[in-house]
């Protein structure tokens, strides 16, 4: 998959996830400074998944895999919506210069088609090394 948007085609977007990851950055902070269940509660809280989906976004405007962003051990069902990241793709994706808005909604279907293909064949791939390695712990 080529890089189908330049880094400063998606400025909004890094700035939107650097903005995210501070202020998930200070909720654990201050989650830190509790103690007992309450600080277990606060940093569960202070977990972000909207930040997840605009990393993700960000690496499908800019032509990367699933496979490149993510970890092979990711757990499958934790793994974000693909709703979720494709909005995100929608929102901050922009037309360029001279582009007619046909053209700017062709490009961008054609690199959410592909992330979306790319997403699910990721997905199954990760249930199925899941799957087989729980196999190998049972017959273990």
């Amino acid at each position: 998959m080529s890089k189908p948007y330049t880094r400063h085609e998606l400025s909004k977007l890094r700035e939107s996830i650097k903005n995210n990851a501070d202020d998930t950055r200070v909720d654990r902070q201050e989650a830190r400074e509790l103690s007992g269940p309450a600080r277990h509660n606060a940093l569960e809280g202070a977990k972000n998944p909207e930040t997840r989906e605009l990393l993700l976004a960000y690496g499908i405007l800019r032509g990367r895999t699933f496979s490149q962003m993510e970890s092979e051990h990711s757990d499958p069902s934790n793994l974000p919506e693909w709703s979720g990241i494709a909005s995100y793709c929608r929102a901050y994706a922009v037309g360029r210069e001279g582009e007619s808005s046909e053209e700017y909604k062709a490009r961008l279907d054609a690199v959410l088609e592909a992330a979306e293909a790319d997403y699910k064949a990721w997905k199954r791939s990760l249930t199925q090394s899941r799957l087989l390695r729980e196999a190998q712990r049972r017959a273990a």
